[in-house]
């Protein structure tokens, strides 16, 4: 049966928003400007990837909604909760709200999430917060410099600067910085469908991620 067409197989945001943790990822299937190369490319659904981060992992507690997504895009139409800026690259924003607006904004879209599941003894929520600040300063790719970031990356094993980040780069680079992603292929040669189902991204020290669960906002 596909889930895309039946969503009698939803979840529901206001039902699963608590069990979110730090590290989950959040993968979007939406018309957004660039989406149909992405999904044509890689041959998936989705053309977004974000983290998930609990405000009190990363010594927000109280100052920020609980619930936040680290991503790289090129919207502007939510502050990011560090700065209290809005700009086009990686940003850590709150989450309902971006999912809302992108229901709101885009056509067709889909949300599904698959969990972080880490060992005891493995935390990344200091990593994590002396990261993002940094990685929050770079910008976003325009759509010829984001193929050519990924091709560098793909196909011929280049690294590229981390002035910019696209999506899956930020994702690829921010589990690269806490120890769970390898380095044998630079950030820049992950699309968004490596960290879905279908994908090729594999964890290390034990952790690993769970299968995709497609939600939806409806009350």
């Amino acid at each position: 049966m596909d889930l895309f067409v039946d969503n009698n197989w939803y979840l529901h945001f206001r039902e699963i928003k608590d069990d979110f943790q730090t590290g989950d990822i959040l993968l979007v299937h939406g018309r957004y400007d660039f989406s149909f190369v992405i999904e044509a490319v890689q041959w998936s659904p989705f053309s977004h990837v974000g983290m998930i981060v609990r405000a009190e992992d990363i010594g927000l507690a109280g100052k920020t909604p609980d619930l936040l997504l680290w991503e790289a895009n090129s919207l502007t139409n939510l502050p990011d909760v560090i700065t209290g800026q809005a700009k086009p690259g990686p940003m850590l924003v709150d989450l309902e709200q971006r999912l809302s607006a992108t229901a709101k904004d885009f056509e067709d879209v889909k949300f599904a999430f698959k969990p972080l599941y880490l060992p005891k003894e493995t935390a990344i929520g200091t990593i994590l917060q002396q990261l993002m600040p940094i990685v929050n300063q770079a910008g976003f790719p325009s759509d010829e410099e984001m193929a050519n970031r990924f091709v560098e990356g793909r196909y011929y094993n280049k690294t590229a600067p981390t002035d910019a980040f696209f999506c899956s780069e930020l994702l690829a680079h921010t589990f690269m910085e806490m120890g769970l992603l390898g380095t044998k292929y630079p950030m820049n040669a992950y699309a968004p469908k490596d960290f879905s189902d279908d994908g090729i991204v594999r964890l290390h020290k034990r952790a690993y991620f769970g299968n995709e669960r497609f939600f939806n906002m409806q009350l």
